[in-house]
Parts: C-alpha cells; sequence; structure tokens
C-alpha cells in the first residue's frame, strides 16, 4: 500500500505499507483489528530543514485503539518512537519519543550531540509537548569574519506554475511571489513544556574568546512561538587580546526562540589608574564589540592602555599596527590564531600559552572536561615541571581542586563562590 503523502503543517510523509486487518462486527474502526507495517517510509519538511528515513513502525490496531512502536533516523541516529492513539474523535492520543547523543550542527556556529526525552500529548484539538532535553559536547563557534551572504532574492511572480511547483512552494511556506506564505512566527499552535540542561560545559570559541557555560533553559510558548525562561552562566573563560590575556569577568548565553543564540562577555582589566571593559554583545555570529572605560576615554586610547599600559600619544608605529590588528580580529575581520588551531586539531577543550605570575616562566596549558563537574589541566612550565591539576565541582558553589607537580608539590583547597 503506497502512502499517500499527509500534510501536517508543512511536513509531508511517503513510503509504502503492509497491513493484515480484520473487521468484524459493525462497520467502525473499532470494530477494527489487526497489525499495519513500514519499513521505508519518510517524513520531510523543508521548512525546518529536516528528513526522518528510513522509518520503521509496528502500529496495532484493537478496541479503538492505534499502538505504535517505531524508530525514524535522523542523520544516521535511531529516534524511538512509542505510545498510543485512539482511532475516534476527539483522538487523543501519547507519543513518547527518545533519542541518545543525537550529533546537531547548524552552519559552522553550533555543534554539540542532543538527547532527549519527549511526550506528545493530547487530542486533535490541542496538542502539547513537554520532557526534557540534554546537551554534551557543545561549542558555539563565533565567526572570525562574519557569515556573509548574498542578498535576499527580490520577489519574482511566476505565472502558470503547475502543480509540482505550487506543492513544493507550499512545503517551503513560500508564495509565488517569493515571499512567506504565512505571518511572522506562524506554525502550529503546540504548548511547550521542555527543559534544556547541558550536561557538559558549553563552549563559546572565536576572536580572541575561550569559555566555558553551564546552566539550564526551560522553553515554554509555543512551537510557532517559544519563549525562552533562563540563561547559561559563564564558568571560567579568557580573553585573549594580542598577547594579552584577559580573564572573564561576566558571561552569559540566552536565547530567545531563533536558532542563533546572543551572548554578552565581559572583561575587565585595571591599568594604572584605568579601569577598562571589553565587551561583545549580540547574536553569536554577529556579536557587537564595545569598549568603556572610567574614568572615560575614547575608545582607541582604551586599547592602547589595554594593550601597552600607556597612551596612544607614545606609541611607536608598530605599537600602533598591532592596535589596529587587535581591532580587525574583535570586529570580525581578521583570522584564527595559531594557538586556537592547535586546539582543533588536538581535540581539547583547552588550550593557553602563559606567564606564571609566580616564578615568570611560560606555560602551556592543556585542559579537558572528564566527566560532569570534572575538569583537568596539565601544565608544562619551560623549566621542565609538569603540574596536573583537578577541579571537582561539588555543588553550584562549592569546587575542591588539587594539584600535582613533578617537582613533588601537591596542594588541596575548597574553594566556595556565590555571584549575586
Amino acid at each position: 500500500l503506497s502512502i499517500a503523502e499527509a500534510f501536517i503543517a508543512d511536513a509531508a510523509l511517503e513510503g509504502t505499507a503492509d497491513f493484515n486487518l480484520a473487521l468484524a462486527g459493525a462497520p467502525s474502526l473499532r470494530n477494527l483489528t489487526g497489525q499495519i507495517t513500514t519499513r521505508d517510509a519518510r517524513l520531510f519538511s523543508a521548512k525546518a530543514g529536516l528528513t526522518l528515513s528510513p522509518i520503521s513502525a509496528d502500529i496495532a490496531l484493537a478496541g479503538g485503539r492505534a499502538d505504535v512502536r517505531g524508530t525514524a533516523l535522523l542523520e544516521g541516529t535511531p529516534i524511538d518512537i512509542a505510545g498510543r492513539a485512539a482511532l475516534e474523535a476527539p483522538f487523543p492520543l501519547d507519543i513518547g519519543l527518545r533519542a541518545v547523543r543525537l550529533p546537531v550542527r547548524y552552519a559552522d556556529i553550533l555543534q554539540n550531540e542532543t538527547s532527549f526525552d519527549l511526550a506528545l500529548r493530547g487530542d486533535a484539538a490541542r496538542l502539547a509537548l513537554s520532557g526534557d532535553i540534554r546537551i554534551e559536547d557543545t561549542e558555539i563557534r563565533i565567526p572570525d569574519t562574519g557569515l556573509g551572504g548574498a542578498p535576499d532574492i527580490p520577489p519574482i511572480r511566476h505565472e502558470g506554475a503547475p502543480v509540482g511547483v505550487r506543492q513544493t512552494l507550499s512545503r517551503a511556506g513560500l508564495s509565488l511571489t517569493g515571499q512567506d506564505a504565512g505571518q511572522a512566527g506562524a506554525g502550529p499552535l503546540i504548548p511547550l513544556d521542555l527543559t534544556l540542561t547541558a550536561l557538559t560545559p558549553v563552549f563559546v570559541r572565536g576572536r580572541g574568546i575561550d569559555a566555558g557555560f553551564d546552566g539550564s533553559v526551560r522553553i515554554i510558548g509555543t512551537a510557532a512561538a517559544p519563549v525562552p525562561v533562563g540563561q547559561l552562566d559563564l564558568t571560567r573563560g579568557r580573553l585573549d587580546f594580542l598577547g594579552r590575556r584577559l580573564d572573564l569577568n561576566e558571561g552569559r548565553i540566552t536565547v530567545a526562540g531563533a536558532l542563533i543564540p546572543r551572548i554578552e562577555i565581559i572583561a575587565q582589566t585595571v591599568v594604572e589608574d584605568v579601569t577598562a571593559e571589553i565587551a561583545l554583545n549580540g547574536p553569536v555570529d554577529e556579536p557587537e564589540l564595545s569598549l568603556s572605560s572610567s574614568p572615560e576615554l575614547p575608545e582607541d586610547e582604551i586599547l592602547a592602555r589595554i594593550l601597552f599600559g600607556r597612551g596612544i600619544e607614545t606609541l611607536s608605529a608598530f605599537q600602533l599596527a598591532r592596535l589596529v590588528n587587535s581591532v580587525r580580529k574583535l570586529s570580525g575581520t581578521g583570522g584564527a590564531g595559531a594557538l586556537e588551531a592547535a586546539r582543533g586539531r588536538l581535540g581539547v577543550d583547552d588550550l593557553d600559552l602563559r606567564e606564571n605570575a609566580e616564578t615568570g616562566e611560560t606555560e602551556l596549558a592543556i585542559g579537558q572536561t572528564l566527566n560532569e563537574g570534572v575538569y583537568s589541566e596539565i601544565e608544562v612550565g619551560s623549566g621542565g615541571t609538569t603540574t596536573l591539576n583537578l577541579n571537582f565541582d561539588l555543588s553550584d558553589t562549592t569546587t575542591l581542586r588539587g594539584s600535582a607537580s613533578s617537582d613533588g608539590e601537591t596542594g588541596l583547597g575548597i574553594f566556595w563562590e556565590r555571584d549575586y
């Protein structure tokens, strides 16, 4: 039996099915029993940009109810489907969806592995989606040069469009003039109650920034207009700024219903009598750079103080060139550094070259998250000393830190912190 295309919102289902059914009694779905099986179905959505294929499902009919069990592959990762639905009005249903470590990629901005346990419940008049979403190995990349892209295609009127063209445009949510067919945010009015939790740190990298975030976000509203409540907060991070390393003082990631999250990162340093602040704020694909200081100074003067510790009028031509390069890097017109490229090739969470404040040695630090709440770091000094540091997050406010070095020194400490 060929499954006719069934459109729900902008999704289409196609494939074949085998059935073995029996009807005992008056013609009614309640009296229908048997089995429907499909092994090659395909569900696709042009607007969402996803395809589930193949879909394998077994549907058992009895007592006016359909019990469903099946598996759909998304990018090679199985999504388990199980539940039941009534065959009579108002057609109540209860369907569960489960996936483990589903790879997620969005352009060159976001990558992670997502697991979820979701439930779609309700009836034909009103459905609701609830459950938990867990993300791991998440990296958000701030593009070094921005996404760019071509300008929007102007409206094109298609006279006498054939049926196939009309169907394709409908699936893509477009009209014959190339415009969106519906209003902004149009879509199924399915209420949401989802909790998104980061099981491992969410790393934000690019333009000299290397930072980790933890937290969870509750998503309510509807599928057409999701409303995030909550944010991911900075745990540790730095800004490498043309040879100057600035620890991040403040940072957060928020989501406003779009695929691209917003980021706010602030680094602060004190140079002589000036407190300078560098901030990146906005969508992660195109955040805006802002500089401020106390007392208030022009932006070029702030940069000169951060990089060289003195006013811009005292800088040499070479130092002025370095100042221009630093602005290009933060504004998105420069490229990634060699240290960042090496970190990517090694596959570690952190790679840093820094100066030990006590000994003056240059140190290479390699950091990796071993498990939820456990972070390890190896420091290799230019003098030949190697140190292993371990951080255990005992709670949201308490961290146990231990260290052991090749020269026999060890250390253990408990740190408590709280943000106000």
